[in-house]
């Protein structure tokens, strides 16, 4: 495994980076590692937008299909619904 070097800051994109980015710079925050977490906190922002967009589409989607897969009632030659007598 690669060893980096302490002038290096890694972008923090999982929950558990970003844990162990925020223990270890908490108190002591410099620019380079701000920078970091906001390019961090945008590309996560922008993923959780194209999901929840993704999944509103799904969700239209399997509507749609529920909806074209419905029937109607019957009626008869006059336009009305259809009685059994």
């Amino acid at each position: 495994m690669l060893e980096t070097t302490p002038n290096i800051i890694a972008t923090p994109y999982t929950i558990k980076k970003m844990r162990q980015f925020n223990c270890k710079y908490a108190k002591k925050l410099s620019i380079k590692a701000w920078l970091k977490l906001i390019k961090a906190n945008e590309i996560n922002a922008a993923l959780a937008f194209i999901a929840n967009y993704r999944a509103k589409g799904l969700k239209e989607a399997l509507i749609n299909k529920k909806s074209k897969r419905r029937r109607g009632k019957k009626l008869n030659l006059s336009g009305e619904p259809f009685r059994r007598a």
